[in-house]
């Protein structure tokens, strides 16, 4: 008899969780079947109710903790367990660091042989709460904003998420029942921001808000970015003053560094690092961006920026750059453009990553010519999963 046939949705057990896994749930097991468990922490036994019957694995969720673990915390958010969207909320904020360094250090050592202390301390988010510029929401058929909680795929609408700014909570109940000819809708603002951007334009009488902008401007360092509608920024602000920190305080950077900064984005590193070396040049493959870049730039003469993909300009460029800046998507870097750079030789390449995988897989390649120095891992996402690290890597001689 298949035992997975016997176990159906809501069906409650109670079980003992044995280990986080790489998406902030917990690993258990029942009638011999592996589950993922939402809302644990490894060492509990807890009651759990069934959300999905999935041919490989069950998907459940705590309802009840029998034997609590030291690093359990009250739960702040009332749609804690519904929405998903913060897999970390019931954990203190001390062990989410330091779960989050533990899984960066077994990622990066299924490729790497690396030494004790080459990974630091998790670098604290300043705001664990509320520090969120920007927020993607579902719209239900009666206009309300809300999520999708992962496992059972029902809207659970939000009147105030803990994550997002201020402006955004704002913002999000002005629009509530007012957004029904959209199914998504992106809301960017922070306490740092001039204005908002809302897309897509609502043309809803009733709003007493504007929608539709293309673009909006956020602060850091008291630097004054325009960020267009389809243009990635960092979500966490006082994060990346953190990052700019990190690198200004290191000596990956002086007065004499020539510097490429493939992934521009609007500019945001290398305009912050520009008063800093000798010249910057970023590369961009979003012409909004790179837009949004030149006007960032305005008044910076050492900095520049074109439209293109690292690994086709990286050789067509006549630049000679002893500094290469890496800030890819979740994908990682194309493997052209690490081939490149490893022809080129800067002498140092900063890698900043949002995703530990493909870290690990890209570091595995310039690690044939380049000594990882120091990873530093930065919480830009308190109470989820994610994590964001840079890494400091030099030419080996020889």
């Amino acid at each position: 008899m298949n035992m997975q046939t016997d176990i159906k949705n809501g069906d409650v057990f109670e079980v003992e969780l044995e280990a986080w896994t790489d998406q902030g749930e917990t690993l258990s097991h029942i009638n011999g079947l592996r589950t993922v468990v939402f809302g644990g922490i490894p060492g509990e036994r807890v009651r759990v109710e069934v959300l999905r019957v999935k041919k490989e694995y069950l998907a459940a969720k705590v309802v009840e903790t029998l034997s609590a673990s030291k690093d359990r915390q009250l739960i702040d958010c009332p749609y804690f367990g519904e929405c998903t969207g913060c897999q970390y909320r019931h954990v203190t904020y001390t062990t989410q660091l330091e779960v989050k360094k533990r899984y960066l250090e077994e990622i990066l050592s299924s490729n790497l042989s690396l030494h004790n202390g080459i990974v630091k301390d998790v670098v604290p988010s300043p705001a664990q709460n509320h520090y969120r510029n920007h927020a993607r929401f579902t719209i239900n058929k009666e206009g309300m904003l809300g999520f999708i909680g992962k496992e059972t795929r029902r809207f659970v609408h939000i009147t105030k998420c803990l994550l997002m700014s201020d402006n955004i909570n704002n913002l999000m109940g002005t629009l509530q029942g007012k957004a029904a000819q959209t199914r998504q809708l992106s809301i960017r603002a922070s306490e740092f921001s001039e204005g908002h951007l809302i897309q897509p334009k609502l043309r809803e009488v009733a709003i007493d808000v504007d929608t539709g902008q293309p673009f909006y401007y956020e602060h850091i360092n008291a630097n004054r970015f325009k960020v267009a509608s389809p243009s990635f920024f960092q979500v966490n602000n006082d994060q990346v003053s953190n990052i700019i920190e990190a690198i200004l305080g290191s000596d990956m950077i002086d007065e004499n560094s020539r510097v490429l900064d493939a992934y521009a984005g609007v500019g945001t590193l290398a305009i912050l690092i520009a008063p800093y070396v000798k010249y910057v040049l970023g590369i961009e493959d979003s012409a909004a961006a790179v837009a949004d870049a030149n006007e960032n730039s305005d008044g910076l003469a050492n900095v520049s920026f074109e439209v293109g993909k690292t690994e086709d300009l990286i050789f067509s460029k006549d630049f000679d750059f002893d500094v290469a800046i890496l800030d890819p998507s979740r994908k990682g870097c194309a493997p052209e453009a690490l081939q490149g750079l490893l022809k080129r030789t800067p002498e140092k390449i900063i890698y900043i990553s949002c995703e530990p995988k493909t870290l690990s897989r890209d570091l595995a390649v310039l690690n044939t010519k380049y000594e990882i120095m120091e990873v530093i891992p930065f919480d830009m996402f308190p109470h989820t999963y994610h994590l964001e690290s840079m890494t400091f890597l030099r030419l080996r001689n020889g």
